[in-house]
């Protein structure tokens, strides 16, 4: 479970003040965490490695669940 990740858009969320999440199936974006796609750690990983302007970050589900606790 916790090998599972959100993907941020820095662009958009520095931008619009916003966090901003990637969709599920990287169709779109959202500022709800309740509609972010969950990434498995192979597909997050190479979607940093391939975002050419390194805009976008994975966030571990593990740390996002301690925090709403």
């Amino acid at each position: 479970m916790y090998n599972q990740f959100y993907l941020m858009d820095l662009e958009r969320t520095i931008i619009t003040g916003l966090a901003t999440y990637w969709k599920p199936n990287k169709f779109g974006y959202t500022t709800i965490l309740g509609e972010a796609g969950i990434y498995s750690e192979e597909e997050a990983d190479q979607i940093v490695s391939d975002d050419f302007d390194k805009r976008t970050v994975a966030i571990n589900l593990h740390i996002v669940d301690n925090i709403l606790k």
